[in-house]
């Protein structure tokens, strides 16, 4: 089995070469954009599988570059390749601001140049895969935590203030959470499917269940059997935090079979666990 991704060095990327280390395996990352031998090569590896997870969050010089561009050019690089499943992994924050539970079939509103990029990401896998005939999906994650996520996130934060004694600040907002193993499945629930991948598709992956900020402080505290109890503060972690977040998996569930393994609770013991190793 030929697996390319591209984004390796990332949370997602790295969970997902590790899942697939019995593979054969070829990754790309910001080097497309100097390494002029790079679309030769892939072409050459004729991979089976896509998994396209660059993406860029935080530098808005260069979120377009990445989001849209990047894209762009691995769509055109594969389009004569005939693989099985070219999978982006798009984002729940392509909605902008919500008050009801998201379908993949929900009105984008983006706030930022990353939702709206990440939109246009989305919208031009489907146009692509629509004109050009090719089994391209995109699957939307919600909140993805486990090991290698960013340390300025909410869980590992709060994981390395617990560990070191620290207060935690504690924001409004709520997330529904999907450990990572439970993300990877779906994704391969997804990009294996025996079924006939519908072009253009979206498919959300999360959990169904939202929880506030200070649910999870509360649930990392029990595990650090800890005293500390939290500052509360206005937007500490992310200015566009809603009081409202959380994914209708039914489409996930009803064609991919994906079923989620890990509860909050058993999700953040794992982590735990592993963290404490």
């Amino acid at each position: 089995m030929r697996i390319l991704i591209t984004g390796y060095t990332g949370f997602i990327g790295k969970s997902l070469v590790e899942r697939f280390n019995t593979e054969q395996i070829m990754t790309v990352g910001r080097e497309w954009e100097t390494d002029p031998s790079i679309p030769t090569r892939i072409r050459e590896y004729n991979p089976e599988h896509i998994i396209r997870c660059a993406a860029e969050i935080k530098n808005p010089h260069t979120t377009f570059q990445v989001n849209v561009l990047m894209l762009n050019w691995l769509l055109e690089t594969t389009k004569e390749v005939n693989y099985k499943a070219f999978v982006n992994i798009g984002s729940s924050s392509e909605y902008g601001h919500t008050t009801v539970a998201m379908t993949e079939k929900e009105l984008l509103k983006p706030r930022t140049m990353y939702e709206a990029t990440k939109g246009a990401g989305t919208l031009l896998c489907q146009g692509f895969a629509r004109e050009f005939n090719k089994p391209i999906v995109t699957i939307r994650p919600f909140s993805v935590y486990g090991e290698y996520e960013p340390s300025a996130r909410l869980i590992p934060t709060l994981f390395n203030n617990f560990k070191n004694n620290i207060v935690s600040n504690i924001s409004l907002g709520v997330h529904d959470f999907i450990y990572i193993d439970d993300f990877i499945d779906g994704l391969t629930a997804v990009m294996f499917s025996e079924q006939e991948i519908i072009k253009g598709d979206i498919i959300h992956l999360g959990n169904g269940v939202q929880y506030t900020n200070l649910e999870i402080y509360k649930i990392i505290k029990r595990l650090f059997k800890s005293p500390l109890e939290p500052n509360f503060v206005e937007n500490i972690f992310n200015k566009y935090d809603t009081i409202h977040w959380v994914a209708d998996i039914t489409y996930a569930k009803t064609k991919y079979k994906f079923e989620p393994k890990y509860t909050i609770q058993t999700g953040l013991k794992k982590l735990y666990e592993k963290y404490n190793r």
